[in-house]
C-alpha cells in the first residue's frame, strides 16, 4: 500500500482508489526488473552471432593540471557496457575541413543499454566520482566506441552525451544520444 501524493492517506481518501508509488528496493521488485536479465541474455546473442562486432565503453581521464586541458592526461575509470547495445547510425558522421587536417563530426544513438544501468553511470558520475555528484574540473568522461579487428585494434572514437539518457522501462533500455569529440585515443588505448 501507497500513500496518494494528493491526501497523504492510505487508502487514499480523495479518490477512493489504492495507487502504486514505486519508491526505493520496490523498482527492483516489478515485473520489468525481473525480465531484464533474461532480456540482457537474449541481446547478448547479437554479439555472439556477430551482429555487434563494436565495442561500447565510458572512460573517465583526469588531468594533472587541475582543470580539463590542463596539465598530462592519465585514465582513471573504465567501464564497457554489457551486452552490447546497439549503435545507429555510423553514418551521420562525417569528415570535415579544420585548421588541422580532416577530423569527424556528427552524432549518434546508442539503444538497448540495459536498465540495469543507471543514469549517473550513463551521465559519468558514478564510477569515479560519488554518485550524482558533478564531475570535478580536472576529470573528463566520455564514451568510446571501437571497432575491433582481427589483426589489429580499431579505432577509438570517443562522443560525449548532447542530452540526458532516456529510461524506456517497456522496450527494457536506455537510450542516449552522443555527438562526436576530438581526441581519441590511440588504437592501442594511449593518450595523445
Amino acid at each position: 500500500m501507497s500513500l496518494c501524493s494528493t491526501c497523504d492517506f492510505d487508502p487514499c481518501e480523495c479518490c477512493g482508489d489504492d495507487f502504486t508509488v514505486l519508491e526505493g528496493r520496490a523498482i527492483d521488485r516489478t515485473l520489468i526488473a525481473s525480465l531484464t536479465g533474461c532480456v540482457d541474455s537474449i541481446r547478448d546473442l547479437y554479439t555472439c552471432f556477430g551482429a555487434r562486432p563494436y565495442q561500447v565503453s565510458l572512460v573517465w581521464t583526469r588531468w594533472s593540471g587541475g582543470d580539463r586541458g590542463v596539465g598530462a592526461e592519465e585514465i582513471v575509470g573504465f567501464h564497457r557496457i554489457l551486452p552490447t547495445p546497439k549503435v545507429t547510425d555510423l553514418s551521420n558522421l562525417k569528415k570535415e575541413l579544420t585548421q588541422v587536417g580532416m577530423d569527424e563530426a556528427g552524432d549518434l544513438r546508442v539503444s538497448e543499454i540495459s536498465p540495469r544501468y543507471n543514469e549517473d553511470l550513463l551521465q559519468g558520475s558514478d564510477l569515479v566520482v560519488e554518485t550524482g555528484a558533478p564531475i570535478p574540473k580536472d576529470v573528463q568522461f566520455y564514451w568510446e566506441i571501437t571497432f575491433p579487428r582481427a589483426n589489429m585494434p580499431g579505432i577509438r572514437r570517443r562522443f560525449i552525451p548532447s542530452r540526458a539518457p532516456d529510461l524506456q522501462p517497456t522496450k527494457f533500455q536506455w537510450r542516449i544520444d552522443l555527438l562526436r569529440a576530438s581526441e581519441d585515443r590511440t588504437r592501442i588505448g594511449e593518450i595523445q
